[in-house]
């Protein structure tokens, strides 16, 4: 069960027992993020408090929306290049590195199959 009653601040953070509801201030070292068993001192309840965890920055998740987009349409052109070869416009530079790493434009092996446009 995973209990969401704290409240953090600098150093020392608050946790309320889940029986009692008695509010204990802890500093923040002493419950690692992965939680801890605590018992309360009032009614001996015990139960497992949760630490401050790590919160994704809004740059972080737009950084990795923006990388997933760059790599899935990346993925999506070298599948269509495979497919439908030269009859895809791009330029020459493109052309030119695509059959330099092994991907067939006009014609060439992969996979062990052969392919002529």
């Amino acid at each position: 069960m995973i209990n969401f009653n704290h409240i953090y601040y600098d150093k020392y953070m608050i946790i309320s027992c889940p029986k009692c509801k008695i509010k204990f201030r802890v500093p923040e070292n002493k419950i690692p993020s992965h939680g801890r068993k605590v018992q309360c001192s009032q009614c001996s309840y015990q139960w497992k408090a949760l630490g401050k965890a790590e919160i994704s920055s809004n740059t972080g998740k737009i950084f990795f929306i923006f990388l997933f987009l760059i790599v899935s349409f990346l993925i999506l052109f070298i599948g269509s290049v495979i497919i439908f070869g030269d009859k895809i416009p791009m330029p020459e530079f493109v052309a030119t590195w695509l059959e330099s790493i092994g991907i067939p434009i006009t014609e060439g092996e992969l996979f062990g199959r052969s392919y002529k446009r």
